[in-house]
C-alpha cells in the first residue's frame, strides 16, 4: 500500500468506507453529523445534536456515567448497522473520557494537521490523497512547511 507522510493510504480508504457507513446509521437518529480527520490513521464522527436522555435516564450524581452509558446504547445500534464496526471502533466510540483530535492541531505521529471534513456526503466526494495532502502543515499555518522535528 501507497504511504503518504506516514500514512497508509489503503487503510485510510477503509476507515473513510467505515466512517461514511458508520454515518449513515447515526444518519437515522441524528441530523447534524460531522466528520473530522483525526491526522493519522481514520476519523472522528461527530454528532452536534445527540441527546443522552434517548439512550439512558441522565443521573446529575454522576454524569460521566450517564454519558457513557448512553454512548454505549447509541454505539451498540450503530455497530450493528454499520459494515466493519469491530471491538476496538467499539471501545473508542463508548469512553467519554477520550481523547478527541481538534481541527488545526497537529498528529504527533504523522505530523498531519487534523481537519474538519465535513458531513458525510462531502467526504464521499473527497478522495483520500487529497484529505492527506490538505493536512500537510503549511507555512501560513504553522510559520514552516515540514515539522521541524523531522
Amino acid at each position: 500500500m501507497r504511504k503518504t507522510s506516514m500514512v497508509c493510504l489503503g487503510c485510510l480508504e477503509k476507515a473513510r468506507y467505515m466512517t461514511v457507513h458508520a454515518c449513515e446509521a447515526i444518519e437515522r437518529y441524528y441530523s447534524h453529523v460531522a466528520v473530522v480527520f483525526s491526522g493519522n490513521r481514520g476519523f472522528h464522527i461527530w454528532v452536534f445534536d445527540f441527546d443522552l436522555r434517548d439512550w439512558t435516564h441522565y443521573d446529575e450524581k454522576n454524569p460521566i456515567r450517564s454519558h457513557e452509558v448512553a454512548r454505549f446504547n447509541f454505539t451498540r445500534l450503530v455497530a450493528a448497522q454499520a459494515r466493519g464496526f469491530n471491538r476496538d471502533h467499539f471501545i473508542l466510540s463508548v469512553d467519554p473520557m477520550r481523547v478527541v483530535s481538534v481541527p488545526g492541531s497537529l498528529n504527533g505521529e504523522s505530523g498531519l494537521v487534523c481537519s474538519y471534513i465535513g458531513d458525510r456526503k462531502e467526504l464521499e466526494r473527497s478522495s483520500m490523497r487529497g484529505i492527506v495532502e490538505d493536512a500537510k502543515p503549511t507555512e501560513a499555518i504553522y510559520g514552516h512547511a515540514e515539522p521541524t522535528w523531522r
